[in-house]
């Protein structure tokens, strides 16, 4: 706080004794002249007993014929809490940036369940005029299905201020893992079709139960089917293979 609190008191006394060896030594290595700068990291007490890191910066100079070693201190400490302000800055841009990709992404899968809905209600009007009742009750319950997903979708975006306030939580439960994505893979089949795609699901066991949630893994499934329907070349394949391993 004053010139007067340090006046006709070394350096010395202000350096942490751990410190004290690294300190002996720039020194000599400066008063020796086996380095023009030596730059160290050290531990300083204050007058008030507190102890900081601080980055110290030495040269040597002579003055009227005696050497004398010239130090710089920075408050790594205050550098630091800079940096940490900085870092939750960046942060806090990336999480913004994360949340508009998200919308982007909600808005992107809001489209899939809508256009299978779309597709499923053409064809129902196509069984209707042919008197195909069983199509008609088929194309039913895929609207049905997507109309939940469409809910489900929704909810997502949702779960966004419970990420927020980090309450957002998993919610396992026993499944059947290989009749979940396969009902998923059934649901969108209809729209695979309008868009000139086949769709094919395989797997080498029946029945697979787990522990899981069914909702994150639904949405799992549908990001990679949407993607798959997006990006198809026509006539082509989409293929959902489910291995079924020891552990895996």
């Amino acid at each position: 706080s004053s010139y007067e609190d340090i006046l006709h008191k070394t350096i010395w006394d202000f350096i942490h004794p751990n410190s004290l060896k690294t300190a002996k030594l720039r020194r000599e290595t400066l008063l020796k002249k086996e380095a023009s700068i030596v730059m160290n990291e050290l531990h300083v007490i204050t007058l008030l007993q507190e102890i900081k890191c601080v980055q110290v910066a030495s040269t040597s100079a002579c003055i009227d014929g005696n050497y004398y070693v010239v130090s710089c201190i920075r408050d790594l400490d205050t550098i630091k809490k800079q940096k940490g302000v900085q870092l939750e800055l960046e942060k806090s841009i990336a999480y913004e940036k994360s949340k508009v990709e998200f919308f982007a992404n909600i808005s992107h899968d809001l489209k899939t369940p809508i256009n299978v809905i779309y597709s499923a209600s053409q064809l129902q009007d196509i069984c209707l005029h042919s008197n195909e009742i069983d199509k008609v009750h088929m194309y039913n319950r895929v609207i049905k299905q997507n109309c939940l997903r469409l809910q489900k979708l929704l909810n997502d975006v949702l779960d966004i201020t419970k990420i927020d306030a980090n309450h957002f939580k998993a919610r396992p439960k026993l499944c059947n893992i290989i009749s979940l994505i396969e009902n998923l893979t059934q649901s969108v089949a209809s729209y695979v079709e309008h868009k000139k795609l086949s769709i094919i699901f395989d797997t080498n066991v029946e029945e697979k139960v787990i522990i899981t949630d069914p909702n994150l893994i639904e949405r799992v499934i549908l990001n990679l089917l949407s993607n798959a329907i997006k990006y198809g070349n026509k006539n082509g394949h989409i293929w959902v293979t489910l291995d079924v391993q020891d552990h895996h």
